[in-house]
């Protein structure tokens, strides 16, 4: 077992001493605890643009054929969730949300220890983590590490860079007020989760 595998199972113990996971069955049944995890996230990490859902945005995602969400609680309460979805046999992290006392608790160590026997007794054969926080590939930030620690391998994305409808992307721009010159693609995109991007 990996230096990280250890500390991932010692983590996952010590929080599962004091937090139950959930595993969700209909997770719109929890959007309001939800949203408030995610404020929590908002606020924590000054998340702007896309990445800062609405509420009726996360409703219509908490309602998608295939979301698996995870809820950790202590003494009646959500301290943390994470959201996935699932198609075939690979689940797909998506969000994951925490209350102060969850940070303090790590039970997000808790939560994918759950969430890795649940799968795994489902016949998943993938998760794809995804990758670290904003677009610099930054290996040593706290949320790559965490993924590191529970990953058994890393696998390139690719993402498509082409302009399929040209006289709809130039539309989409100018209604995003998106017409100064960027290398960011797609444009009507450039900026929306840092003020670093470009």
């Amino acid at each position: 077992m990996s230096q990280f595998a250890n500390i991932q199972q010692r983590n996952a113990h010590k929080a599962l001493r004091t937090v139950n996971v959930e595993i969700c069955t209909e997770p719109i049944k929890y959007l309001d605890e939800w949203v408030s995890l995610y404020g929590n996230l908002i606020e924590r990490h000054n998340i702007m643009g896309i990445a800062r859902f609405s509420r009726d945005a996360f409703a219509k995602q908490l309602s998608i054929p295939g979301i698996v969400a995870f809820r950790a609680v202590v003494d009646a309460k959500t301290v943390g969730m994470l959201l996935w979805y699932v198609q075939g046999n690979v689940g797909y992290y998506h969000l994951g949300a925490y209350s102060p006392d969850g940070y303090k608790l790590n039970v997000s160590f808790a939560l994918f220890w759950t969430l890795l026997d649940y799968f795994s007794s489902a016949g998943l054969q993938w998760l794809s983590l995804g990758a670290g926080a904003g677009i610099t590939g930054d290996e040593n930030d706290g949320l790559t590490r965490f993924k590191r620690g529970w990953s058994t391998g890393v696998r390139t994305a690719y993402f498509c860079g082409r302009i399929f409808d040209p006289d709809k992307y130039r539309k989409i721009i100018q209604f995003k007020g998106a017409t100064q010159p960027t290398n960011y693609f797609p444009a009507y995109r450039f900026g929306e989760t840092s003020n670093k991007e470009g």
